[in-house]
């Protein structure tokens, strides 16, 4: 959920995502996100974001298999904190812009705090993309926007690209 708020000139967001399995493991992420418009003028637009994350993990399966391991029983659940940020930028109405750099603290997942214990950190991801506005059909009944994206993260890097279709005057999207 999000919500301009003018006062502030910006806008205020919540989210929440959960992966879950029976009795088995939970993931739950937490999300308050703050976005603020800091230029806008007609040749671009900039503006940050930045999102505040708590994020828990709790399993059931180390007691399951072992329900004689005390630290099993006890380690069953893990809470971390972390934030992202990103900049969008809007050149002449043609090109958008984007950078985002999400779990910027690496937070240490794991739940063993034992002397054998191995981290279980939650990688930082990088992200650059960039779209194209204003390819429409003569009619302008047809607009396509074109765009692409390159993400790194835990030392791969990844490109991918694809297409929005805007069709009867930008009210339907494929």
């Amino acid at each position: 959920f999000a919500q301009k708020i003018p006062k502030f000139g910006g806008t205020l967001g919540v989210g929440w995502t959960s992966l879950a399995h029976s009795d088995l493991y939970k993931e739950n992420v937490y999300i308050a996100s703050l976005a603020r418009l800091l230029q806008a003028n007609q040749d671009r637009k900039i503006s940050v974001g930045v999102n505040v994350k708590m994020m828990e993990q709790w399993t059931n399966l180390d007691y399951l298999l072992n329900k004689n391991d005390p630290m099993a029983a006890q380690n069953k659940s893990k809470t971390v904190y972390t934030i992202d940020a990103g900049l969008w930028m809007r050149l002449k109405d043609k090109i958008s812009i984007g950078l985002m750099a999400k779990n910027l603290t690496e937070p240490d997942i794991k739940r063993d705090t034992g002397a054998n214990a191995v981290a279980d950190k939650v990688p930082m991801e990088l992200h650059a993309g960039a779209i194209l506005h204003g390819l429409s059909s003569g009619a302008g009944k047809v607009a396509i926007i074109p765009g692409a994206e390159i993400t790194q993260r835990s030392g791969k890097t990844r490109f991918h690209v694809g297409a929005e279709m805007w069709f009867t005057g930008n009210n339907l999207a494929l």
